[in-house]
This record gives structure tokens, C-alpha cells and sequence, in this order.
């Protein structure tokens, strides 16, 4: 759990008299302001006119600053999100506008203004597809210049996306079921010799393996026992109890019928839908909309 940006206020309001403005302060545009808040001069001394019309003085910070957000960013039709780490340098390059706009805290307006700018491209993509939406939205934003309305500037802007936690369990949920259904089909196949190897492999699936066997009444008993021998004799019975392995496997062969109907279709592990088309090219505008 990331912490939220720290506060980074821009700009800083002082009451001055416009005949004594005030000193200036390094990495700071000052810009005076009339009683209303109109922006009278900015980044320069004002006239001796201007002068009597001055009640306020705002220091701008105008140094380049270097950011890092975390966020959520929605995926196409997925209760599912992206989650996002963008790396940002950015500078206030209109100091006045950014007055007038009365910009106050940076990290939170940069926070809220990117995520609201990247959240249609994300959601062009399915949630297992960070891959392609990293590359999506770094070619939109990535090593860009952009102004922003109020002022802002962003020099450089990349974002590295990975997939929701809890799709991620899911996923190694998904890969695990689908594992036990090729054991099974294995077998159904014919080929003890393969599902000997899968349980070698993949010891973790061992008990869960021999009772989809059990339970499958297409397995003739000639495939079940080979199972069963190479299993023995490959050691990959090591924390199955033998006696019940045997029990699971042939116990029941009994009451198999030779009339049953013929094999259900073979079960088919999951599958995810193709990737959509990747977004159209938008054009570089110099202003982020």
C-alpha cells in the first residue's frame, strides 16, 4: 500500500504594500496582483503606477520537480484494475496563470489530472494486458512535452502498469485447474506415461490429479494400472498413501459398465479472449487535452 503524495503547495500569498514589493526569493517568480486578485505583473518590477494598485504578492515555484504517483487505472469490462506507478518531471512555466488559476497543492493536481488523462486508454484493454496498456499510454505521454491549462508543464512522463493483485490469484488459480484438466486428459488418451511425467512435475497436483482419475469412468482399468506402476516405480507416490492411491484408482473399476454411453468431449482447459485492437494513433496536439 503505497502512502498518498506528500503536499507540495506552488504558490505562497503575502500582503504587501505597493510601495514596498518585497524581496525576491531564488527558484521563485514573484507576480503582484491588485485587491481582486488580477494579475498585475509577473517576473518583473512593477511601474510606479501598477505600484498603487498592489495588495498582493504571490511566490511562484518555478523549479523543475521530479514525482512519483500510484494510482488505479480501470481495464476493459473488468471489475479489475491496473495498478500504476507514473514517474513524472514537471515545472510551473506560467506563473501568473497558475495565480489565476489558483493552483495550489501540485502533487494532488498532477495526481488527478494524469490518472483522468490515462484512464480511457487503459481501459481499451482487457485487465491481464498491463503489457500493452504500459506501451499505450508511455507512447502517448512518454518523453513528451505537454502544457497544461493551468500552467503546468510536463517534460517527461512514463508509467509502468501491472495487473490487479486479485487477478493475479486468479490467473495462478486458472493455471493450476487447467493443469489438472490435461492430466485428465492425458489419461483419457491413453497416455499413463504422460500423466506419470505431469504428477512428477507438478507434485503439488498429486492427489488432486488421481481423484479427477478416480472419478472418470472413461479411464478403462489397462491405463489406471500403468498409472499406477509408473507412479510406484517413478517415486511419484512419495506422500500419497499407497493403499489408498490403489483404492482411489481400482476400487470401483467393479462397477463400470461395458454399454455405458460413449465418452463425454474432452475437457478443454480456459481460454481468454484475443487482445483488442491496439488505439488508434492520436496527434500530437502540444497541449494535454
Amino acid at each position: 500500500m503505497h502512502e498518498p503524495p506528500r503536499s507540495l503547495p506552488l504558490v505562497r500569498e503575502e500582503s504587501v504594500n505597493g510601495l514596498a514589493l518585497g524581496p525576491a526569493v531564488p527558484g521563485h517568480t514573484v507576480v503582484y496582483a491588485s485587491g481582486d486578485g488580477s494579475v498585475v505583473a509577473e517576473g518583473r518590477t512593477p511601474s510606479m503606477s501598477e505600484r498603487l494598485t498592489i495588495r498582493r504578492r504571490y511566490l511562484v515555484d518555478v523549479t523543475v520537480k521530479r514525482s512519483t504517483f500510484y494510482y488505479q487505472l480501470a481495464a476493459l469490462r473488468s471489475a479489475f484494475f491496473f495498478g500504476a506507478e507514473v514517474n513524472v518531471s514537471w515545472f510551473v512555466d506560467r506563473p501568473g496563470l497558475a495565480v489565476s488559476q489558483n493552483l495550489g497543492d501540485g502533487q494532488q493536481f498532477l495526481t488527478e489530472r494524469l490518472r483522468s488523462l490515462m484512464w480511457p486508454l487503459s481501459s481499451q484493454f482487457e485487465a491481464h494486458q498491463a503489457h500493452e496498456a504500459t506501451a499505450a499510454i508511455n507512447a502517448r505521454f512518454g518523453a513528451r512535452t505537454g502544457r497544461m491549462p493551468e500552467g503546468i508543464t510536463i517534460q517527461t512522463c512514463f508509467v509502468m502498469l501491472t495487473i490487479d493483485s486479485r487477478l493475479g490469484q486468479q490467473m495462478v488459480e486458472d493455471e493450476i485447474g487447467a493443469r489438472k484438466v490435461e492430466a485428465v486428459n492425458l489419461a483419457m488418451r491413453g497416455d499413463p506415461s504422460g500423466l506419470a511425467v505431469h504428477i512428477a512435475n507438478n507434485p503439488g497436483d498429486s492427489r488432486a490429479v488421481i481423484d479427477l482419475v478416480s472419478k472418470n469412468r472413461q479411464i478403462d482399468r489397462d491405463t489406471r494400472l500403468e498409472l499406477l506402476r509408473l507412479l510406484q516405480s517413478n517415486n511419484g507416490l512419495q506422500d500419497v498413501d499407497l493403499a489408498a492411491v490403489r483404492q482411489r484408482l481400482l476400487g470401483d473399476l467393479s462397477a463400470l459398465s461395458a454399454d455405458e454411453g460413449p465418452p463425454p468431449a474432452q475437457l478443454n482447459g480456459s481460454s481468454r479472449p484475443g487482445p483488442p485492437p491496439p488505439p488508434e494513433d492520436e496527434p500530437y496536439d502540444q497541449d494535454y487535452a
